[in-house]
């Protein structure tokens, strides 16, 4: 299994993405390819919360849900996947 990064791939933060919560967003991580977003919080400048609540009202699949919250950086930092 690789563990380390990889490199020259694009990510996108979920905070830099267009957000409208009648399913342009997911429409649009799905466009650019779920697997190169990513989570952010932007703690400590906002609330943590704002970012969850993007993930959780777009109309995405709960795998779809679990890369953008986690599997993404993991594969991006070369953590290995359990």
């Amino acid at each position: 299994q690789e563990t380390e990064p990889k490199a020259g791939r694009l990510f996108f933060a979920i905070t830099n993405l267009r957000f409208t919560p009648d399913g342009e967003g997911a429409k649009q991580m799905r466009e650019i390819g779920i697997e190169k977003v990513v989570f952010a919080s932007q703690i400590p400048f906002k609330y943590p919360e704002a970012s969850f609540l993007r993930v959780e009202s777009l109309p995405l699949t709960p795998e779809e849900k679990e890369r953008i919250y986690s599997r993404n950086i993991m594969e991006l930092l070369g953590i290995p996947l359990a």
